[in-house]
């Protein structure tokens, strides 16, 4: 059940993304659904399960999208992995750890992302500035991702404690 939920909600990201998200971006960035799907899932099963599944909808995107193959699954898994970790130090009930952790997880696989095309670079014709990347479309993307995390969160099944603000009293 969880395989068919997943693979159907990387699927929808992946088309709300290409789709509808493109004409919601901001400063020519838009969100990345399939990695914030890749950071929830990180979260909540662990970082074997993190990264195995960050490795499946990172390759299902790179097919879907006809992108340079492997790209999106080895930003993927490492995104996953690192989720999960964070999910297994941080507590996991807080939006705050939530909003974070898909930014810094984010900016972690654009950073993944940039030093692989920086590589292909060798071999291809590619020019990719790290000027463009790192100071306007990876933290961009992150923010974005990071306000994403939080509706799709609390969409996602078994995600017992949906994360909410909480009021404290002192």
């Amino acid at each position: 059940m969880r395989f068919w939920w997943f693979l159907l909600s990387i699927l929808a990201g992946f088309l709300l993304s290409s789709t509808v998200f493109s004409f919601l971006q901001v400063w020519g960035v838009k969100p990345d659904l399939v990695i914030v799907l890749i950071i929830i899932n990180g979260f909540l099963y662990g970082p074997r399960e993190g990264a195995l599944w960050g490795f499946a909808g990172g390759i299902l995107q790179d097919f879907l999208s006809g992108g340079y193959l492997g790209m999106h699954a080895l930003a993927g898994m490492a995104a996953g992995w690192l989720a999960a970790v964070a999910g297994n130090r941080f507590y996991r009930d807080n939006a705050g750890v939530l909003v974070v952790s898909t930014f810094l997880v984010s900016f972690a696989a654009g950073a993944v992302n940039y030093l692989l095309l920086l590589f292909l670079t060798l071999f291809l014709s590619l020019h990719v500035s790290p000027e463009a990347a790192f100071g306007r479309i990876v933290p961009l993307s992150s923010a974005y991702n990071a306000l994403a995390a939080l509706p799709m969160a609390r969409l996602f099944p078994g995600f017992s404690r949906a994360p909410r603000l909480r009021r404290t009293r002192f």
